[in-house]
């Protein structure tokens, strides 16, 4: 079975065991095929007459094009940003460009738990007042959990912890998981 490439607009064979290549375009419409040269394997990749570039190639170039670097300032993340956006725009990418695309995460990744350090787990209390300005809602408003006002007060200044009775109705009440609330 012979393999061949598809290198727009260039469909290249290979021929007898990968010794030969035949570079040709077809015209499917037409259903017509213009043969551009048969060459030896050896001559194909001779400089300059290479139609075909490896996958390694095509990343070299993306990345002496692109110059990615570790990203330092807003400018350069905002920059990366519409890169990569613009690659997940394409409809398919190439094997150099995934792999670029994945440099580009990797490097916005980065640069973002750099600038925008995340708590490693929230607290209690700080979920509570999250949820209740989510909901714009205020201390009386949570009766109906903690039956009185003076409860709500001591646990949201951390006078208080919250019971397991309260994790469970806090729960009930906003619709999320416990787990949130240990």
């Amino acid at each position: 079975m012979e393999a061949f490439d598809n290198v727009p607009p260039h469909i290249v064979f290979d021929l007898k065991g990968n010794r030969f290549r035949l570079t040709s375009i077809i015209n499917y419409d037409t259903q017509t095929v213009l043969i551009l040269r048969v060459q030896s394997h050896q001559d194909c990749t001779r400089k300059g007459t290479v139609i075909m570039a490896s996958p390694a190639q095509d990343y070299s170039r993306l990345l002496s094009k692109h110059s990615p670097a570790v990203i330092h300032t807003k400018a350069e993340h905002k920059h990366h940003l519409a890169e990569l956006e613009r690659m997940f725009l394409k409809p398919s990418l190439s094997s150099a460009e995934r792999r670029y695309s994945e440099l580009l995460g990797v490097l916005i990744e980065d640069y973002e738990k750099r600038t925008f350090p995340l708590k490693s787990k929230a607290d209690p209390v700080d979920v509570l007042k999250e949820l209740m300005a989510a909901n714009q809602l205020q201390q009386k408003d949570l009766l109906d959990v903690f039956k009185h006002k003076t409860l709500i007060s001591e646990i949201l200044h951390r006078k208080r912890p919250l019971s397991v009775d309260h994790i469970r109705a806090l729960a009930r009440r906003f619709r999320v998981s416990a787990d949130v609330f240990i």
